[in-house]
C-alpha cells in the first residue's frame, strides 16, 4: 500500500505481526514527531537522515541501522543533497502510532528519564 509517492507502508494485519515502510525524503522533509507502543527498527539505505529521538539527535548515513525504543516520540528528516532512503519495520501488524500532543507531552517526560534512547549500528551487509 502507498500512502503517498513518498511513503509506502505494509501492514501485515492478523496474517503477519509486522509493519514496513519505505520512505524518500529531500533535505528537510520528513516525518512529524511521534511514538509507536513498541520499539521501531531503521536502515537508511541511501544517502543521510537526521533522527530525533526524545532529546537526542543523531545524522545517520547509509548503511546504518537505528533503534528507537517503545514510546520514544521521535522523526527523521533528509540531510543530504540527495533524497534520503530509510526503511522501517515495526513489530506489530498495524502502525499505532499517536501523535497527539498530550500522548507526545507524557512520553517526552518518559523518554527524558532514559539514559540512551537512541541506538545507531553500522550494517553489516553494506557493501564498501
Amino acid at each position: 500500500m502507498r500512502y503517498t509517492s513518498a511513503v509506502a507502508v505494509f501492514e501485515g494485519h492478523d496474517e503477519a505481526p509486522v509493519s514496513f515502510h519505505v520512505t524518500e525524503f529531500e533535505r528537510g522533509e520528513g516525518t512529524p514527531l511521534h511514538l509507536h507502543p513498541y520499539p521501531e527498527l531503521f536502515l537508511v539505505e541511501r544517502n543521510t537522515a537526521l533522527f530525533t529521538a526524545g532529546d537526542e539527535e543523531l545524522i545517520v548515513e547509509a548503511a546504518h541501522f537505528v533503534l528507537v525504543p517503545a514510546n520514544t516520540p521521535h522523526r527523521y528528516v533528509g540531510a543530504s543533497d540527495e533524497a534520503v532512503r530509510v526503511a522501517s519495520v515495526q513489530p506489530s501488524g498495524t502502525v499505532q502510532q499517536p501523535t497527539s500532543k498530550a500522548a507526545l507531552r507524557g512520553a517526552l517526560c518518559f523518554a527524558c528519564q532514559r539514559e540512551a534512547a537512541l541506538l545507531s549500528m553500522r550494517c553489516s551487509f553494506a557493501r564498501e
